[in-house]
């Protein structure tokens, strides 16, 4: 006969008694998401294919709801007819667009993509006075408090001039500016696209009374997607990925760019301010105060706007945010939320 083991017979049941604990521990539902934060966009979709890409990171968010899209610079009714083709591909053509006044330079290299498409024929509906679509976004929906601006902001002078109250009610955050690094990342600073175009209006920006956070070329310059996880996305093919690519090849065809896009992205400024919006822990954050000067550069001045500035990110790799790559990647890769085919569970951009 087998001889009894007191120290076995415990460790069994020792083993016995955590496995029904275990499986009687109640397993955790998934906490739904705090209500999506309701933007403005503020674009010029169209010229650089970067303000597409933060399009469609916006459509990807579910801690953003995109309220109304202003096109701004150029040929503002064709940069409409883009904005407009990518979002109704997308299934998300009940965003309101509004057009803003039409100034000096040519279309946009990308808006040849759109070239066809009918604006009478847009669900969401066309305005054709942007600064009273932006009052009237505001008053409708009092949550609604930030515009995000990746273009040189015409506008503004007009709406402040409308209704002054606007900025001390309102939150800015905008691709703009270059502090102490410029394009291609160099050392220098540079004179910014968005503020020497219209330095007028980037000097009303940077005056008015509203938070301003930027999104200056320090950080955004070097924000280039390439590697496993780009060639993953570009394989894919998801709506919104399907539709940057159209408007990315128009881009290149018009631009010349030698850049193969099968292999690297160009540089995604645009993309940065939208995640400033959302969240800002990869980002080296700073108050400072600045000014834009007669060439268009923005300055550190003691008497400036105070703004909080992204100055460099956290963690690079050779030089490279990988991390903000990766954040953007998952966000990409899942696509965007129909509102015509809702998902059954809540959006979680990294499931």
């Amino acid at each position: 006969m087998a001889r009894f083991n007191p120290l076995i017979s415990a460790l069994l049941y020792m083993v016995i008694t955590a496995m029904n604990a275990s499986a009687q521990l109640p397993t955790a539902t998934p906490q739904p998401l705090p209500p999506p934060k309701p933007v403005i966009f503020v674009t010029d979709i169209g010229d650089d294919v970067s303000d597409a890409w933060a399009l469609g990171l916006i459509l990807c968010s579910p801690e953003i709801e995109l309220k109304l899209l202003v096109t701004q610079h150029g040929d503002t009714t064709a940069k409409a007819q883009v904005a407009a083709r990518f979002l109704e591909s997308v299934e998300r053509d009940e965003i309101p667009i509004a057009i803003g006044s039409k100034t000096a330079g040519p279309a946009g290299h990308a808006t040849p993509w759109a070239q066809d498409y009918d604006l009478t024929k847009y669900p969401g509906g066309i305005q054709t006075d942007s600064t009273q679509a932006i009052l009237d976004t505001l008053a409708s929906t009092p949550e609604t408090d930030t515009l995000i601006v990746t273009a040189p902001w015409h506008d503004l002078p007009a709406l402040l001039r409308k209704a002054p109250g606007v900025a001390s009610q309102a939150r800015v955050i905008a691709m703009a500016g270059s502090i102490d690094r410029g394009y291609e990342g160099v050392y220098t600073p540079d004179a910014e696209f968005n503020v020497r175009t219209d330095i007028a209006a980037a000097r009303t920006l940077f005056s008015a009374p509203w938070d301003l956070t930027l999104a200056p070329l320090d950080v955004s310059a070097v924000v280039q997607m390439r590697g496993t996880n780009y060639m993953e996305m570009l394989r894919l093919k998801n709506p919104v990925i399907a539709s940057m690519e159209g408007i990315y090849q128009t881009w290149v065809d018009q631009t010349g760019l030698r850049n193969d896009t099968q292999v690297a992205s160009s540089v995604l400024y645009d993309t940065v301010a939208v995640y400033l919006a959302i969240d800002r822990s990869l980002c080296v954050m700073e108050d400072i105060r600045l000014r834009v000067d007669d060439r268009g550069y923005t300055v550190r001045d003691g008497t400036g706007k105070k703004v909080d500035a992204a100055l460099r990110w956290k963690t690079t790799e050779l030089g490279r945010p990988e991390a903000f790559h990766d954040w953007m990647f998952h966000r990409y890769l899942k696509g965007v939320p129909s509102l015509k085919t809702p998902t059954p569970e809540p959006y979680d951009p990294f499931k």
